[in-house]
């Protein structure tokens, strides 16, 4: 899906409006199928409503997990080359291309800052849904004897099972 807003997946020329992402959701979580998609946050032209957009959307498809990352134009990347022509570049140096830092490159409406914020927020939000889904299912029988008898030849995945399943219930 990559943006929750129209706007902003014009304009990175992804073919897909707003409403086929959440018939395809739809369609995936009707066959039974964990729904995981991939978000960005940070575009350029990013702002405080298209990125509420975004999470709108993921809390409107009802997706198992999301995987919600902040944007980093890579060097070598179209996108890396139209933000360095408008001068926000911020960082050349490759040490500081990694997935979380959102301070390599300077945005035309949100701070780093704002963007880091939000990127936070979203994240607590999916991992409690994604905790609390884990939960539930970890409270169902079918579902328990299903995992033991699918590891009954690997006492390491039974042991990894046993762990998961006690602190998932005394989680908060």
């Amino acid at each position: 899906a990559e943006s929750g807003n129209q706007e902003i997946l014009d304009s990175i020329n992804k073919k897909q409006t707003i409403e086929q992402i959440r018939d395809a959701s739809k369609i995936i979580r009707e066959a039974g199928i964990n729904l995981s998609p991939f978000f960005m946050l940070g575009y350029p032209n990013e702002t405080n409503k298209t990125i509420e957009d975004t999470f709108n959307l993921i809390k409107d498809i009802d997706c198992y997990t999301a995987h919600v990352y902040p944007l980093i134009p890579m060097p070598g990347s179209k996108l890396y080359e139209d933000v360095k022509a408008k001068g926000n570049i911020k960082e050349d140096r490759w040490f500081f291309y990694f997935f979380w830092n959102v301070n390599v490159y300077k945005r035309d409406y949100l701070t780093s800052k704002e963007v880091y914020d939000k990127f936070i927020e979203i994240r607590k939000y999916v991992e409690t849904k994604r905790r609390d889904a884990a939960k539930k299912l970890s409270r169902n029988p079918k579902y328990i004897l299903r995992r033991v008898y699918e590891s009954l030849y690997s006492p390491k995945q039974l042991l990894y099972l046993a762990k998961r399943f006690f602190k998932l219930q005394f989680s908060k």
